[in-house]
């Protein structure tokens, strides 16, 4: 907590944000991972640096088991190298976790992501984690409604579900009638084909079942009608 609220500015020392001077933005390059301490130099940084111990602890009670010399590397390269604090990087092991990819490597690429897209803050990290979680609820209701196995989406999955769920406001019932048309209409699960019937209702402010069904029916009499305006206006035996 005290961390925390050191990271947000509460807790400072007054006379040195007096002096400080605001810092001028340098052309930066997009960080890369590598360049790990070795074990000597992670036990020197862990003995130097009180904060570097507590995430560490933390991150051995998330794990539920002590860290690897790789993890123990890892963590202290995020915090050293990629400069993110040490509040941001418990945020990451709790996000890692809740996204059910707890390894070094997804903890590592996804602190890289987060300082390469400026995501160096609490704020900007918390709506982050906001967002990846509405994606996440947003897929359940999607994968539910149209009765997919359950399983990882894949990043177009993912970014329609939270479209048509979070944005659009479709429910679970407008969602697999959409599934059924596509289903009948293509004989298979299509996102792009679902994407499209969806975003006519969005457009048109339908919301109902009851609308959709209004909508096909009227569709199918223009479609009868037209096929009865088919007929010659002569008597084709008498021709």
């Amino acid at each position: 907590a005290l961390m925390y609220w050191q990271s947000v500015g509460i807790l400072c020392d007054s006379e040195a944000v007096a002096e400080a001077e605001p810092a001028t933005p340098a052309d930066k390059k997009a960080v890369t991972v590598g360049g790990k301490p070795d074990r000597a130099e992670s036990a020197r940084r862990i003995s130097e640096s009180p904060e570097i111990a507590q995430v560490l602890r933390h991150a051995e009670q998330v794990f539920g088991r002590t860290l690897k010399q790789t993890e123990i590397s890892t963590f202290i390269y995020i915090m050293d190298t990629l400069s993110l604090t040490p509040p941001i990087v418990l945020m990451l092991i709790q996000y890692a976790s809740t996204q059910e990819r707890l390894t070094a490597s997804y903890i590592e690429s996804t602190a890289v992501r987060w300082v390469n897209e400026g995501l160096t803050s609490v704020r900007e990290v918390e709506k982050e984690i906001q967002i990846a979680a509405e994606r996440r609820s947003a897929w359940g209701i999607v994968r539910s409604a149209f009765g997919i196995d359950s399983r990882r989406p894949s990043k177009n999955e993912e970014l329609f579900s939270y479209t048509w769920v979070i944005e659009w406001k479709f429910n679970p019932v407008m969602l697999r009638k959409a599934y059924e048309i596509c289903v009948d209409n293509t004989g298979k699960v299509d996102m792009r084909y679902i994407n499209k019937i969806l975003a006519s209702w969005n457009d048109g402010g339908i919301t109902t079942p009851e609308q959709v069904d209004s909508i096909e029916k009227a569709h199918a009499d223009k479609k009868k009608a037209d096929k009865k305006d088919d007929t010659p206006s002569f008597d084709i035996s008498l021709f």
